[in-house]
């Protein structure tokens, strides 16, 4: 053939050599065969008989000198390539081959090699010098190993390089190599001597009927071990520590390895009363001494494998006010059980640990089966679930808090959990306290402190405790409608979050709270029922709870009807005499402070106001129907209700606001009533503001040469011109205006002011219904960012008809017109 780097086609000459390669008899159990000098890319094929009875077989090389080679077996047929089969892997099981149930003739399975070549994942057998541990197979009977002839293929892969190695083959069953010991399920016990590292032992355990949960134990003497499981058969090296032997179908096996004691227990599937009835296998595995890094330990293991039975349950009673305190210790890794009583008529229910030492962490579950056990997940050596089955429960490392708790039975499952920060399971102790907690009322006022009651609280608190009050919110206090409630907390120490409803047993059908400042308004808020605040505290916490009514800091303030009228100040005290310095008003962070003002019917159709940030970040919301909050929407929080607010203000600096009505076509006014405006301490610090409003600045302008030099404007405000069309209406009306300093933007509407709708962007303007300037229909609103002229004909001018030209500034702005 062609020589590639000549680029030609050389004579050439070899020996062609063909050699039988018939495949070599190997005894089932105890087989073996010495291969030496396999040529680079050679195969060797080994013909092995499973006979009925076994029940597993493991195929390995050892030895291996050169080249590691590949392993692959087949049943029925020599092997094709050295990869498992595609259409077993394919065929919707969860675990193939090993989750398969039945072999196939013609399918065949790939050994693994190094991290895969056995139970272990360590990846190198010790040295020196240190080598990659050879393929070997473990294949359990029923998954999917089944009597009949199997061929074991071993390929060198070498290109140029011959291998050399001894294969062996090993029953596991009565009177193989490795045979299958009983053990009692309950107080069963074995003890496992000088065990070889990657060697395993095999236990046979029968759970009977109505059994409730199943605790096994693998306390090592002497190196590592770590635990396998399977139901049905043996476990193969396909079991991981997420397996699920209470499956109904998949490889029914899992897997516990982590530094010291291996402890497992098993329970009924969630909603089961009982852990399926059959027999289980048990695999005991030697790590050796000092596995470390990628590399098994050297030596031999030894330590004592046992069958608890069932996890003992202790029954701590019937719970009270006083609370039941139980000492627990753990083992790392150990569960413990217990279950009480909750009488009816129990407010909430408060399960804690005190004085935790180590990683005590607690599931709980209503009714009396035991919950999963509460677990972390750690990644490489040293994961290790141990456990399987419960019914549901939360996990909480410290405390959990039920509200309106169903009488009864609950189940509570303890454990000594893994520690992050080292990845190891620390022996761990706690007490834990079981108590009933009463409600605590709360007034919702000062105002009806007379009753002996109190609209305050202060309390400490640890990491995730809960308090729940209990208030009932009035229509009325001292004769005035309640429009809205107030909820603050004052942290001296730690955080707290909130909760707050009416239905008792769903406390997240309510509004959810982060800062310390809540507002609740109607229609979320209603009148005349008992309402919820569920207080918890985030690290060890000190607070104060208050309620009180939402109050307004001014009387309410009156808008004329005619423009360019102040008519509400906060820099004026209540009786209208102007505060001192400059005018300011402090606010807490995350605090409101509400303002409301009349709106007449006849109206002008433009509110203006002011929001001065003197210090910090002050941010206005308005709405026309009630009081303003951003705590909540009308159903509670992000339950898909509508904002509780119509308009707003929520730039960094001092904010302008020019409120008209949204549709021209329709609307002459703004909306007549009581309009509520809220100022909001956003940002992270506490603000001064001044908030100041008005009926807009509005000039009257001939139609015919009116003009108005050097005008200025705050950077998002608005000045509005005035025209009035005279009984003979003109033919053409031309509107100019120039820019000296920064930029303007003109908006022309009839009738009413054009200006903002509900918030202060760019783009929150009332929006035009035609850009055509020269086809104007009426109440029309057009916006024009150029300086003009801006002629119009007639039609669209009307006789008697008032236009308002609105000029906004993009930024701080000087301009004529």
């Amino acid at each position: 053939n062609r020589d590639v780097a000549t680029n030609s086609f050389p004579d050439a000459s070899a020996n062609l050599v063909v050699i039988a390669n018939a495949p070599i008899p190997l005894i089932f159990d105890a087989g073996t065969s010495a291969i030496t000098n396999q040529s680079a890319g050679a195969w060797r094929y080994f013909q092995v008989t499973v006979p009925v009875g076994v029940l597993g077989w493991d195929v390995r090389l050892t030895n291996v000198t050169g080249p590691m080679p590949q392993m692959v077996v087949r049943r029925d047929q020599l092997p094709a390539g050295w990869s498992t089969t595609v259409d077993w892997i394919l065929g919707g099981l969860n675990d193939p081959p090993s989750g398969s149930p039945l072999w196939t003739t013609g399918y065949q399975w790939a050994a693994g090699s190094g991290s895969e070549a056995d139970w272990t994942a360590w990846t190198n057998n010790p040295g020196p010098p240190t080598s990659t541990a050879p393929p070997r197979l473990l294949m359990a009977m029923g998954r999917p190993l089944e009597p009949g002839t199997y061929y074991v293929g071993v390929y060198n892969s070498s290109a140029t390089t011959a291998t050399s190695y001894n294969i062996g083959s090993r029953g596991i069953g009565s009177g193989q190599t490795y045979p299958i010991n009983d053990m009692a399920y309950a107080g069963g016990t074995a003890s496992i001597t000088n065990l070889a590292p990657r060697e395993a032992k095999y236990f046979k355990v029968s759970i009977p009927a109505n059994t409730p949960s199943w605790e096994v134990t693998l306390s090592p003497s002497a190196g590592e071990m770590r635990l396998a499981l399977r139901r049905g058969t043996l476990p193969d090296f396909d079991a991981n520590e997420g397996g699920n032997t209470g499956s109904a179908s998949g490889s029914l096996q899992t897997e516990m390895q982590k530094s010291g004691p291996e402890r497992y227990i098993m329970l009924p599937q969630n909603g089961q009363d009982f852990i399926t009835v059959g027999d289980y296998y048990l695999a005991a595995i030697s790590e050796g001494t000092n596995p470390s890094g990628s590399t098994i330990g050297t030596g031999t293991s030894s330590g004592t494998l046992t069958s608890h039975g069932t996890l003992a349950i202790t029954d701590l009673g019937l719970t009270n006010a006083a609370g039941i305190t139980q000492a627990i210790t753990l083992a790392g890794g150990q569960n413990k059980a217990y279950q009480f009583t909750v009488p009816a008529g129990t407010a909430s229910l408060e399960v804690r640990l005190d004085s935790r030492v180590g990683n005590p962490w607690m599931s709980l579950v209503v009714g009396s089966r035991l919950p999963s056990p509460p677990y972390n997940f750690a990644v490489g050596n040293g994961r290790s679930y141990g456990f399987e089955g419960g019914s549901g429960g939360a996990d909480q490392s410290t405390i959990q808090t039920i509200a309106n708790p169903a009488p009864g039975t609950y189940s509570l499952l303890m454990r000594a959990n893994r520690d992050v920060a080292t990845n190891s399971f620390p022996d761990a102790s706690a007490n834990l306290v079981v108590r009933t907690k009463p409600n605590t009322p709360l007034n919702f006022s000062a105002s009806q402190n007379s009753n002996g009651g109190t609209h305050t609280d202060t309390r400490q608190m640890i990491d995730g405790e809960y308090t729940i009050y209990q208030v009932s919110a009035p229509p009325s206090l001292d004769g005035q409608p309640v429009t809205g409630w107030v909820i603050k907390t004052d942290v001296l120490q730690g955080a707290v979050s909130l909760e707050v409803y009416k239905n008792f047993a769903d406390p997240t059908s309510g509004a959810s709270i982060t800062g310390g400042f809540a507002v609740i308004v109607p229609p979320l808020l209603t009148f005349g029922e008992t309402w919820y605040v569920r207080v918890k505290a985030t690290g060890l916490t000190h607070y104060t709870l208050t309620s009180r009514p939402v109050t307004l800091e001014r009387p309410v303030w009156q808008m004329p009807v005619t423009f360019n009228q102040t008519f509400g100040d906060s820099g004026n005290d209540s009786g209208g005499n102007p505060l001192p310095g400059d005018r300011g008003t402090d606010l807490g962070q995350g605090e409101w402070h509400f303002y409301a003002v009349d709106v007449p019917d006849g109206n002008v159709g433009l509110l203006r106001t002011e929001l001065q940030a003197i210090s910090g970040n002050p941010d206005l919301y308005i709405r026309e129907d009630g009081v303003p909050t951003t705590n909540h929407d009308s159903y509670g929080s992000a339950n898909g209700g509508s904002n509780l607010y119509d308009r707003q203000l929520i730039a960094t600096a001092t904010e302008y606001g020019n409120w008209v009505p949204l549709d021209g076509r329709t609307q002459r006014q703004l909306t007549p009533g009581r309009w509520y405006l809220g100022v909001k301490a956003a940002g992270n610090s506490n603000v001064r503001y001044r908030l100041s409003t008005s009926t807009g600045q509005v000039t009257d302008l001939a139609l015919n040469s009116g003009s108005l030099p050097n005008q200025t404007l705050a950077d998002n405000d608005w000045r509005y011109y005035r025209f009035t069309v005279p009984a003979d209406a003109p033919v053409n009306w031309a509107l100019t205006f120039s820019q000296q300093v920064g930029d303007v933007v003109m908006w022309l509407r009839d009738s009413v002011p054009p200006g903002q709708n509900i918030g202060n962007n760019a783009s929150s303007h009332v929006e035009s219904w035609s850009s055509d300037s020269k086809n104007q229909g009426p109440y029309s609103n057009v916006g024009h960012d150029a300086a003009g002229p801006y002629t119009f004909t007639t039609p669209p001018l009307r006789p008697g008809q008032t236009y308002f030209a609105g000029f906004r500034s993009n930024n701080s702005a000087t301009f004529s017109v």
